[in-house]
């Protein structure tokens, strides 16, 4: 799990709508490492950030040669909780996303919460996002930066658009912003789960298929992942899960559209 030079520049980008300056508790949900794919663009997204952030004369150098995202939000004057199964440091809180409840001194205590590459890697996905909910305190932002397509081996799910826009209608989030990136390149599936997905299976040469021996062969997909930033209502109503019904008549910025 780790944040990227795209989240942060995502979150500079957000200022506005996002009130940095009023922005002091983040809860991550994972205890995240920095991670760098391209060392221009990190520099440049943490020098964007520190400015919403008031902190302009942050050291771009320092930040850049950390290991752990606590210690860059420590450098931006922030609060900072990380929650995992494993971990360390002060920061540190134990809870399990699958099974554990949110304790009482940590509801609607965080600014921001962030799920950075985490929950997909968690089987109780309602826990996931109620504890997210409940973490965040009324008027709170909740950014996911997740799968949405490809990495076909990569933890347990992906995530679509549809998903965020209904979660937002059924909580009354305000939906703040969303984008996909996609890695240009296609990819066959990988070696294990092309071991695992045998494929002579005599039927399928008498369906729409054909043949069945390109099936996981020739397979190719592009990796995408989704960033989302929703913000919660000044109310403090439990959580409610999305169902999968009505989503031709959502529009995701302004409601219900009949």
């Amino acid at each position: 799990m780790g944040i990227a030079e795209t989240d942060f520049a995502h979150w500079a980008h957000l200022s506005p709508p996002i009130d940095w300056s009023g922005i002091y508790s983040i809860c991550d949900l994972g205890q995240q490492e920095l991670f760098t794919g391209a060392p221009g663009a990190m520099r440049s997204a943490l020098a964007a950030l520190a400015g919403p952030l008031g902190v302009p004369d942050a050291d771009i150098d320092k930040l850049m040669a950390e290991r752990w995202i606590r210690d860059i939000w420590k450098a931006f004057g922030r609060r900072i909780t990380s929650i995992d199964v494993v971990g360390s440091g002060e920061d540190y809180l134990y809870l399990d996303l699958n099974s554990d409840t949110v304790p009482p001194e940590h509801r609607g205590r965080y600014d921001f919460v962030t799920n950075c590459g985490t929950t997909e890697h968690v089987m109780n996905q309602y826990n996931c996002f109620q504890i997210m909910h409940e973490l965040a305190r009324p008027g709170g932002y909740m950014y996911h930066s997740l799968p949405c397509s490809g990495l076909t081996n990569h933890g347990f799910f992906s995530y679509r658009p549809k998903f965020f826009s209904l979660l937002a209608l059924a909580n009354g989030y305000q939906f703040v912003d969303a984008f996909v990136t996609a890695d240009p390149t296609l990819r066959p599936l990988d070696d294990e789960s092309r071991a695992m997905m045998r494929q002579e299976k005599a039927f399928l040469s008498a369906t729409i298929y054909g043949s069945a021996e390109h099936l996981v062969r020739d397979f190719q997909s592009t990796d995408a992942g989704i960033r989302v930033c929703l913000r919660k209502p000044l109310g403090d109503e439990p959580f409610k899960p999305p169902l999968d019904v009505r989503a031709e008549n959502v529009d995701v910025y302004g409601g219900s559209t009949g």
